[in-house]
């Protein structure tokens, strides 16, 4: 989950989400060939979307608010990968 470019470090609030993600086991459902694929736009849908809550997370907190945007943003991205 957590392979990054080299050079090009994951800032700490996305690697949080991520992490939470595989954690709770919301990509469950997404096949192992599009892991990568499906982190890289949920990744995309969070900083669009949710910056505040990447910027949150950052900062070490795990607030109700953040988890309800991790977990429906990616409930959004994961299901169009269900296999």
């Amino acid at each position: 989950l957590l392979i990054q470019p080299q050079y090009r470090p994951m800032p700490v609030g996305e690697q949080v989400a991520i992490l939470y993600c595989g954690v709770h086991g919301l990509m469950h459902e997404v096949p192992m060939d599009k892991v990568r694929e499906c982190q890289d736009q949920f990744l995309d849908a969070m900083r669009s979307q949710h910056a505040d809550v990447i910027e949150t997370l950052g900062n070490g907190q795990l607030s109700d608010e953040a988890i309800k945007a991790i977990e429906e943003t990616m409930a959004n991205v994961a299901g169009q990968y269900k296999a």
